[in-house]
């Protein structure tokens, strides 16, 4: 006849035996490591780096006593862990901080309790930060060396131990992070004897227990695994070769401040006061060439839209009129002799570029401030200018500001990277009409106007009009905008930032601002939702088009 376990338990318990530690009458052990008075206690840091002293080389005593169950509540935890011959040494008990009860050994120690089968010899290592320990004392050599993995916990997230005590490394790729097991080798361990008394340690998890004199409370510790980890090294981020304004201000200004026709306006004033003029535009430099980039179309500042900077700055009024801005403009307008001569390309015959732009504004502010009498000189007046144009420059430097932030950043560049083919793909398509044979190829604004009709981009968010803002937010300042025209040849960095504006342009998250709150920055995380999901709607699709004929596509792109 067969009979079932639950058969043979009921007929004698001792005939059949489980592993249950309550069914099998296990009894509770307390594991506690002291700290000797006068030393100090672990801690869940990192060694000193180049220290050859082992990490916590420090005495250790260890008690096994049962708690009488009334003594103070458990501290905060710090690395400390036992492991048991139980099981192997194979699972980490995590002991908490407490202190004494009365009448033992003063100081703090670190204490925890399990469940251990009667009449059984239980040996003991103890983790301590990133050291395997046996305290001193009771100790047993090991008949054959055992290893043991090294616990981490959020408090002590990296584990550095002794290059000698490792015995294994292993290193495995999780998503971004790299999870590292270190095994150390341990020779010898503590002797655990049975306790002589019992009685609870308090706990904030516990079993119920049926006993002699009632329910008895006895703890359980569970514990979430936690391992070391560590970042995947990063490749070289697609923004690496980008070259931010401020690297370059100082030479756009030098360059603009030779060719305005500064003399004529300044010339009148001290050498002070014309060096302190100088000096002032250009630590404001960035200013103006932040509201020079972002004004119209991108490129030059029509005398429209000079007018409005000026009226939206409260710079036109009844001493300063329109005429006299008009005047202003026409005369900034003037190209120099000698720069006639040498062959100077601008941008148009009704536009300022960037150093008549810088002209105009000294010559509204002579006019306004200095022969008013409303400045002291002309550094004092083109203070009063500056002032006035904050508010509206310092916007246009947030949003530009807030893109890069943005833009720039781990997330951004994993999709970038991800959807590289694809803007490549479209790069090519869409740039080289305007490019000399044997130069590199570049991209065009009316090539990049063509992008985005194709890939029908626009939307109420982001009209036709600001496709030249875009294309110039895009791109990276260079100081020479007169005799060579690479600050309009788009190469292939510039065009994946151009992407990257007009998808925040389209979600109005580049609106500008008054002032500049870090509350409002767009989170990298978003930034990189928005932009993948900007190629995968409206830039993939053209790539899965077959191409055209040669004459097809030429007929397409005019």
């Amino acid at each position: 006849m067969i009979f079932a376990p639950r058969v043979l338990r009921e007929r004698d318990v001792l005939e059949q035996q489980t592993t249950c530690w309550a069914c099998e009458g296990w009894e509770r052990l307390e594991l506690r490591w002291a700290v000797l008075d006068g030393e100090p206690e672990p801690k869940a840091s990192l060694p000193q780096r180049g220290s050859k002293e082992p990490f916590l080389s420090r005495s250790m005593e260890l008690h096994m006593a049962f708690d009488d169950g009334h003594g103070p509540p458990l501290l905060s935890p710090t690395a400390v862990w036992a492991f048991t011959s139980i099981d192997g040494f194979v699972s980490a008990l995590r002991l908490k901080r407490a202190e004494h009860a009365e009448g033992a050994t003063k100081g703090a120690h670190f204490a925890a309790a399990r469940m251990v089968p009667r009449e059984c010899k239980v040996l003991g290592i103890f983790q301590v930060d990133s050291a395997l320990r046996v305290a001193p004392g009771a100790t047993e050599v090991l008949e054959a060396p055992v290893e043991i993995e090294l616990r981490a916990c959020e408090e002590l997230p990296i584990l550095e131990p002794l290059e000698k005590d490792i015995a294994s490394k292993e290193v495995v790729k999780k998503g971004g992070n790299y999870e590292h097991r270190l095994i150390l080798r341990m020779q010898e361990a503590n002797v655990l004897s049975r306790p002589a008394t019992r009685g609870p340690l308090p706990s904030s998890r516990s079993v119920l227990l049926d006993g002699p004199g009632g329910p008895v409370q006895m703890p359980r510790i569970t514990e979430r695994e936690f391992r070391m980890k560590t970042k995947v090294p990063r490749g070289v981020p697609f923004y690496a070769d980008w070259q931010s304004d401020d690297e370059k201000l100082e030479e756009c200004f030098l360059l603009d401040w030779s060719r305005a026709k500064v003399a004529r306006i300044v010339g009148k004033c001290s050498e002070i006061d014309q060096k302190h003029t100088e000096e002032l535009v250009l630590s404001n430099y960035r200013s103006l060439v932040a509201l020079y980039r972002e004004l119209g179309d991108g490129f030059g500042v029509t005398q429209l839209e000079a007018s409005a900077l000026l009226m939206q700055a409260g710079l036109v009024d009844e001493n300063t009129r329109v005429a006299d801005i008009d005047r202003c403009f026409i005369a900034a307008k003037v190209l120099p002799s000698q720069l006639r001569k040498a062959g100077a390309a601008l941008l148009g015959e009704k536009v300022l570029s960037r150093h008549q732009f810088l002209e105009f504004l000294l010559r509204v502010a002579d006019q306004r401030f200095l022969q008013r009498g409303r400045s002291a000189g002309m550094a004092d007046a083109m203070s009063q200018m500056m002032a006035a144009l904050a508010p509206v420059a310092e916007a246009k430097m947030a949003e530009l500001d807030r893109f890069h932030e943005a833009f720039h950043s781990d997330e951004v560049d994993d999709v970038i990277k991800k959807h590289h083919s694809t803007l490549q793909e479209l790069y090519r398509r869409y740039s080289g009409r305007t490019t000399v044979p044997g130069a590199a190829r570049f991209m065009s604004l009316g090539e990049f106007q063509d992008f985005l009709e194709a890939s029908k981009s626009y939307n109420s968010d982001f009209v036709p009009r600001r496709c030249g803002v875009a294309f110039r937010l895009g791109m990276m300042t260079q100081p020479e905008e007169v005799f060579r025209s690479r600050f309009q040849e788009m190469n292939f960095l510039e065009f994946q930032h151009a992407v990257g504006m007009v998808t925040l342009l389209r979600s109005g998250s580049a609106t500008s601002t008054t002032q500049h709150d870090a509350s409002t920055l767009p989170q990298p995380a978003r930034v990189a939702e928005l932009v993948e999901s900007f190629i995968l709607q409206k830039l993939a699709p053209l790539t899965n088009h077959r191409r055209a004929s040669g004459a097809e596509w030429t007929t397409q792109r005019t």
